[in-house]
């Protein structure tokens, strides 16, 4: 445990541009469009392998772990991932639960979980909040990665890419799903940090969306 301590007391002194200045916690929320590949043994077969690119979305609560204007930032939370998916009048709601840790380098994240909260619903309704099911079996391992807009500081855009592997009863399916996303985080409490004028230099801004001027 001391030397893990000394290592990430390394990562926090590295000239690294900084990282998102989070505080506390934040809650991020986003939405975007995903698919499951290899779908149809966790939809029971009810809806083919592959559907194409449908609404999905995404919900969590994250906690620093690291002295907020720290260079390198080390997040814990649990996030929420929906994709709904449409075969003719058939529709499929995939959602999972996950623990997520989370590295934070400047205006890039890097993320994973592994989660047996999976739940599934296949009904004639888009978004079958009132079907949905366990899925039995299902375990989750889930890589995320994002770049970072900060124009103030207490809210964040990110666009971000997961994918999830599941192994549930019969096999692999889906393998994997894929979200891609845009996400809005809101940072509680916030802090411009030592410095004053000089944090706010840390900012982008909103002229210049992920470090491009425009």
């Amino acid at each position: 445990m001391p030397r893990t301590l000394q290592i990430l007391g390394l990562c926090a002194t590295l000239n690294v541009p900084v990282s998102s200045n989070a505080g506390p916690f934040y809650v991020e929320t986003g939405v975007g469009v995903g698919t499951l590949m290899s779908g149809a043994l966790y939809w029971g077969n009810a809806l083919p392998d592959n559907m194409g690119f449908n609404f999905a979305g995404s919900f969590g609560l994250f906690f620093s772990m690291m002295e907020p204007h720290s260079n390198f930032q080390v997040h814990i939370g649990a996030k929420s991932t929906m994709i709904n998916q449409t075969f003719a009048t058939t529709h499929g709601m995939y959602l999972t639960v996950q623990p997520t840790l989370r590295l934070e380098f400047g205006r890039i994240y890097i993320g994973s979980g592994l989660t047996p909260l999976a739940f599934k619903s296949v009904s004639g309704t888009a978004f079958g909040f009132s079907t949905l099911q366990a899925v039995p079996g299902a375990m989750g391992y889930v890589a995320e990665f994002g770049i970072l807009w900060r124009p103030v500081d207490y809210f964040h855009f990110a666009i971000e890419g997961s994918g999830t592997f599941m192994q549930i009863t019969g096999g692999m399916s889906p393998m994997p799903a894929i979200t891609i996303l845009l996400q809005m985080r809101f940072i509680f409490p916030y802090s411009s940090g030592p410095g004053g004028e000089g944090a706010q230099k840390r900012l982008d801004g909103w002229r210049y969306p992920f470090g491009i001027r425009i």
